[in-house]
């Protein structure tokens, strides 16, 4: 259990991953008002530890607190391949 910006979130931390990810779904319901997503310039490509293709449509920086560490994060945000409601 951590926190992304204010909201208490169950995460997964992979020590072994390219960049940390975030639904875009997420970003709109919890951190759009108070962080910017910034487009990208070009398409990364990226694929999930299952094998899938993964849509990136920006960066965003936020603050993730795990524990009693605080750090600002950068998080590449990501279009649902799925339904996912936050």
């Amino acid at each position: 259990m951590g926190n992304i910006g204010r909201v208490n979130v169950l995460m997964l931390c992979d020590t072994g991953a390219a960049c940390s990810c975030m639904a875009r779904a997420f970003y709109e319901h919890n951190l759009a008002s108070v962080t910017p997503l910034r487009r990208q310039r070009k398409t990364l490509k990226l694929v999930s530890a299952s094998g899938i293709d993964l849509t990136t449509i920006g960066n965003v920086k936020t603050n993730v607190k795990l524990g009693d560490a605080l750090s600002q994060s950068s998080f590449v945000s990501l279009r649902a391949s799925r339904k996912t409601s936050y």
